[in-house]
């Protein structure tokens, strides 16, 4: 095989400049990558002590209809709801179930988000389980940092799809008596 004397030299060189255009995609990329993860970082909201705190006095005000320790923290615009629908935090409360409520709640979702209405707010919900149902209790915040001015509540009230089985009702026997409506 003959091969040119340019072509002897160009290889290598070639070759070396592959690796090295390779090995700064590698370390452009390792640092685009840090960047992003920066970013997020930076905007995925987080809950504040005092927020997860004051969520759990809310639940527990809820679930023993203290209405008033519920008010002190509504923003304006909130009050003015419970004034317009006075049954809706009774309501709530009718949905929670009976006991006490598990000790610590898991942390579910933290969403950050503006309302024409509202303005900035950050949403937070926490899932208590109970043994038959599973609740699923969001608290809406002010969106500034660490704001714990309460802009909303929800209430979500599910079956717990690991509580047992209910036991299967008895059929009745041929030689029970039956009942007919007249």
């Amino acid at each position: 095989m003959n091969t040119k004397p340019w072509a002897k030299l160009f290889t290598p060189l070639l070759l070396t400049g592959t690796a090295l255009l390779l090995s700064a995609c590698d370390f452009v990329g390792e640092k685009v990558g840090e960047k992003v993860e920066q970013k997020i970082e930076q905007t995925v909201p987080k809950a504040t002590a005092a927020q997860n705190e004051q969520a759990a006095k809310l639940y527990q005000a809820l679930s023993q209809k203290n209405y008033a320790l519920i008010e002190q923290t509504a923003s304006p615009e909130l009050l003015a709801e419970f004034k317009k629908s006075p049954n809706t935090l009774p309501f709530m409360a009718t949905q929670i179930p009976a006991g006490n409520a598990p000790n610590a709640p898991t942390l579910l979702a933290i969403q950050k988000g503006s309302n024409t209405h509202y303005g900035s707010m950050l949403s937070i919900t926490y899932q208590y389980v109970y043994p038959v149902q599973v609740v699923n209790f969001t608290v809406v915040y002010d969106g500034t940092e660490g704001s714990t001015t309460l802009k909303g509540l929800n209430l979500n009230v599910q079956v717990n799809p690991n509580s047992p089985a209910p036991a299967p009702e008895a059929t009745p026997s041929a030689s029970a008596p039956t009942q007919q409506a007249i």
